[in-house]
């Protein structure tokens, strides 16, 4: 999964040990709160899945949701990260579901803020990792546009879960 990511964003990295450094900040904190990330994927599944999709949508909102922490580790960087660990995760996971509930629209806000970056990156991602198993699952097309709104969803909430955990970790 990494690697993909990696692959996706290379052509625009300037400093790749700089890119490593955060993508391993990111998979540390991913894997902490590792069991905040279940909760939220269990606690907000998708009604407008096929069922024909579930097992792949599941899969895919845990890499997207993962992503856009990557995303939001790389473009912004924080000297106060480094004390994840000491942070509560009920109130982590409270401060992130309050913010998850505007992902889409935080999503455009950031990557209007930030030259249209994350969103370009959720565009390949997705054309990479999502859209052929989608199209050749035999839904209608304004079926698909859902699907991708709410694969979409889940990158903006892995962003709204890095913003969280800096937030977080600069009240420590």
């Amino acid at each position: 999964m990494r690697q993909k990511f990696e692959e996706v964003i290379a052509g625009g990295v300037r400093d790749p040990s700089l890119v490593r450094a955060s993508l391993d900040q990111a998979e540390s904190v991913a894997k902490h709160f590792e069991g905040l990330i279940d909760r939220y994927l269990h606690n907000y599944r998708s009604p407008s899945i096929p069922p024909q999709l579930a097992t792949f949508y599941a899969d895919v909102s845990r890499r997207m949701i993962l992503y856009g922490l990557f995303v939001h580790f790389i473009w912004f960087g924080s000297h106060n990260r480094v004390k994840f660990k000491q942070l509560d995760s009920e109130r982590l996971y409270d401060l992130w579901e309050e913010r998850a509930v505007r992902a889409l629209t935080n999503l455009d806000v950031y990557s209007k803020d930030n030259q249209g970056v994350p969103d370009a990156v959720f565009r390949m991602l997705y054309a990479l990792d999502a859209e052929p198993a989608v199209r050749q699952s035999g839904v209608w097309w304004f079926k698909r546009a859902r699907i991708e709104t709410a694969i979409r969803d889940r990158f903006a909430t892995g962003i709204v879960f890095g913003i969280a955990v800096d937030l977080a970790t600069a009240r420590l």
